[in-house]
């Protein structure tokens, strides 16, 4: 096998769902779910809808796992999926929502986040300006709104709307992505409450909670803001590392809060930083395990370097797309890791032969597509 071939069959996903190690992840080639182990190896494949075609991308954004359930949060497709891992079955859910009122929304993406509040997932909207709540136990849809007059965003220029959100203190709240406006949504009756950030900058690109304090990340290069919701106390940062650069139309990506500090994953950017607060401020510096790894790749500036971050214990995991790898950081000891996920070579033929793909000479033996044909 060559190398070529070997690096065909990584996967790449823009979450996972972990649980005793074990995790569920939505591939974005195959369009299809898979199960691994969190350490990285050959992932088996659990289901993939072939009749599905209405995606242009990927079919499913995140995926939850909710008690023996995988929930398929949907993105380019118009069904919920439900993956029940006890019996192996898979059902969809028809999210009988027809008037998207963006045409980027069925192109670019119904919903992207999902908070689980109770018995209940809430479904975040991405392109479009919705917010669903799903019933886990009865699988299905009891309510929907839409943000979107709150939002005030002119028709034709109606665009990405929400990224990320977090339930906390018994509230889900959801930043804008172009707004300096946050929702705080009352997941009992769905009724919410329009916030104004003053703030340099336009929209928020991440949200996240450190047990204190609400961070919210500036969309484009302006303010950090640091919000204690209970002392009603706004602190605003932008106090970047002298050594960090943003190119034109960079932007903040992702944030997370792990073992003291807030680690803030920019793209079109150089430099992955911190923000250590103290008493008076907030410290920011770069941090060097990521960025040397990016600076052996030889493509430190302008690229859209991350699918994904996620925080499992004092760990944080981030897919690198530039090299189909999942950089695992150790924030306590300072180390990082390098896991590649694939699929096997057999499994990645029959996958591609059940699509009707053309099957390049170099992508299996003969005898293995034998076998694939026959069964």
């Amino acid at each position: 096998m060559n190398k070529n071939q070997d690096e065909n069959r990584c996967l790449a996903f823009y979450n996972f769902a972990e649980e005793q190690r074990k995790i569920w992840f939505w591939d974005v080639r195959f369009n299809a779910l898979f199960q691994g182990t969190i350490d990285g190896g050959v992932a088996e494949p659990l289901w993939g809808n072939m009749n599905d075609e209405t995606g242009m991308d990927s079919l499913y954004s995140k995926v939850m796992k909710c008690s023996h359930k995988i929930i398929g949060i949907p993105m380019c497709t118009d069904n919920i999926l439900i993956y029940d891992i006890s019996t192996k079955e898979a059902k969809l859910i028809s999210v009988a929502i027809q008037d998207w009122g963006n045409k980027h929304t069925l192109k670019r993406g119904r919903f992207w986040d999902g908070v689980v509040y109770g018995d209940y997932l809430f479904m975040i909207g991405f392109w479009s300006a919705k917010v669903l709540k799903f019933d886990i136990v009865n699988e299905k849809i009891v309510d929907v709104i839409d943000l979107y007059e709150e939002l005030k965003i002119p028709f034709e220029e109606r665009t990405l709307s929400f990224k990320n959100a977090l339930a906390i203190d018994g509230k889900i709240w959801i930043p804008s992505y172009v707004k300096n406006y946050i929702f705080a949504l009352d997941p009992n009756n769905m009724k919410y409450t329009k916030i104004e950030m003053k703030k340099k900058g336009n929209g928020f690109s991440d949200i996240a909670y450190d047990g204190e304090d609400i961070w919210l990340s500036p969309r484009e290069r302006g303010q950090f803001v640091k919000w204690n919701v209970q002392k009603n106390e706004i602190s605003l940062y932008d106090n970047y590392p002298a050594e960090f650069h943003m190119e034109d139309q960079a932007n903040v990506s992702v944030i997370k809060c792990c073992n003291g500090k807030v680690y803030v994953f920019p793209n079109k950017a150089d430099k992955v930083f911190s923000i250590k607060k103290n008493a008076d401020n907030a410290e920011m510096c770069v941090e060097n395990a990521f960025n040397h790894y990016y600076e052996s790749l030889g493509t430190s500036n302008e690229a859209l370097k991350y699918l994904f971050v996620q925080k499992i214990g004092e760990k944080l995991y981030s897919f690198c797309r530039e090299s189909k790898r999942v950089l695992s950081y150790d924030t306590e000891k300072g180390t990082l890791s390098v896991l590649k996920y694939t699929i096997s070579e057999e499994e990645s033929l029959r996958m591609s032969l059940q699509r009707g793909n053309a099957v390049p000479e170099e992508c299996g033996s003969l005898s293995l597509f034998i076998k694939c044909i026959l069964g």
